[in-house]
């Protein structure tokens, strides 16, 4: 039995296959095919397990069982598992360092590695240049309620070496092997559009359902500007729930509008320091995988 782990430093991207896979699963069955949707093992409880202090045994026990039975089930050819950081929290400001932006990917790869009990295991990574990324993440934890800091506050606190993406496949490679990682860029969803990247996706993942007929421009959007503008005056005296509430409220008021811009943070100058310490490495990252190199210009 194979097992597909879909991943990846990307929200929309995440979202939008994550969409597509859950309307496929009425054809998946037939081909042999199972996809583990959120509510069934929750990748957050499997990430939980990855995590270096993870001692709870019942939840050890209760990922090796899940994961076991799968492994064990002749029903299925092949598993898929997707989740935005599966392999480690994405959080750019959890401490302590080891839970801090894939402080953890050698110890948790490692263990997705043994855990994982299959006769194939394939990684389909997903990763976006890094100062697209910081802007993203920063507006998505915003929107989320996490955040209530300027930009510049949160830019001052990025470790930037942690934003290595070669560092990443490194590991991955060390713990399933280069033939079966396989690295694409979420700024191909620009370049290929929506239908024909989710196709690319299901092409590597060598997965033969058929996109379904769904809207595939919905998926997550960031906010604008101005909307990002009334959550940070907003969530001061707030709780927590009271900002996620805000934050859907929000988003629901930007999707009236199409096309809305979504906020553009980073300016020219951090920009390039955020690209500038991984430029050499992002050149040979793409180089080794086949991506045109354009996409990351």
């Amino acid at each position: 039995m194979r097992l597909v782990i879909h991943s990846g430093a990307h929200k929309t991207g995440t979202t939008l296959i994550q969409d597509v896979l859950a309307a496929c699963e009425g054809q998946m069955p037939a081909e042999g095919i199972r996809y583990i949707p959120y509510t069934e093992l929750t990748p957050h409880r499997v990430l939980s397990y990855l995590h270096p202090k993870a001692l709870d045994s019942s939840l050890r026990e209760d990922v090796e069982s899940f994961f076991g039975s799968v492994a064990r089930s002749a029903e299925y050819d092949t598993v898929v598992l997707s989740a935005e950081s599966l392999f480690s929290y994405s959080n750019l400001w959890m401490r302590p360092p080891e839970r801090f932006f894939y402080g953890d990917i050698q110890h948790s790869a490692a263990r997705m590695a043994d855990l994982c009990s299959f006769d194939e295991v394939d990684v389909i990574l997903y990763l976006r240049r890094q100062d697209t990324f910081v802007n993203s993440i920063y507006v998505e934890h915003v929107k989320s309620g996490v955040l209530g800091v300027p930009f510049r506050s949160f830019y001052d606190q990025l470790e930037l070496e942690l934003l290595s993406w070669s560092r990443i496949v490194a590991t991955l490679v060390d713990a399933f092997g280069r033939g079966h990682l396989h690295v694409r860029v979420f700024e191909s969803l620009a370049e290929l559009g929506p239908r024909r990247f989710v196709e690319d996706f299901l092409e590597v993942a060598k997965l033969s359902c058929q996109v379904p007929d769904i809207d595939l421009g919905k998926s997550n959007r960031n906010l604008s500007r101005g909307a990002l503008e009334r959550a940070l005056k907003a969530f001061p005296g707030m709780s927590l729930p009271e900002r996620r509430a805000y934050g859907r409220m929000l988003q629901l008021q930007e999707r009236a509008v199409l096309n809305h811009q979504s906020a553009r943070l980073i300016t020219p100058t951090q920009q390039r320091g955020v690209l500038r310490p991984h430029e050499q490495d992002n050149a040979r990252l793409l180089a080794d995988f086949g991506i045109d190199p354009s996409l990351w210009d």
